[in-house]
């Protein structure tokens, strides 16, 4: 089976669910081109040609692959604040930085 990657209204891009390779159709092979969908003519079959697996003839709607946001909310941001703030420190260290620096 295939998923849709990509339409672009000249080419469409399909992934091949079980080897993950990314293959060009032509759309005149298709009936409906839309973002989120195509749908194949129903005398058009497609095959991965990597590894052979077709897409089956009672599945002609082939839907767009799901998009993932990566969730940041686990990472942390940078700290913009000098080093001595960013970390408990000594009353003497303090006293050395703000003589030295």
């Amino acid at each position: 089976m295939f998923i849709l990657t990509n339409s672009d209204g000249r080419f469409i891009l399909l992934r091949c669910c079980e080897c993950g390779e990314t293959a060009v159709f032509e759309r005149n092979q298709f009936k409906t081109l839309t973002p989120d969908y195509v749908i194949l003519k129903d005398n058009q079959k497609i095959t991965c040609e990597k590894c052979g697996t077709p897409q089956p003839d009672s599945d002609k709607f082939i839907s767009l692959e799901p998009q993932f946001v990566s969730d940041n909310s686990q990472t942390v941001p940078e700290s913009k604040l000098p080093f001595w703030a960013t970390r408990e420190i000594t009353s003497e260290e303090l006293m050395r930085t703000i003589i030295f620096d």
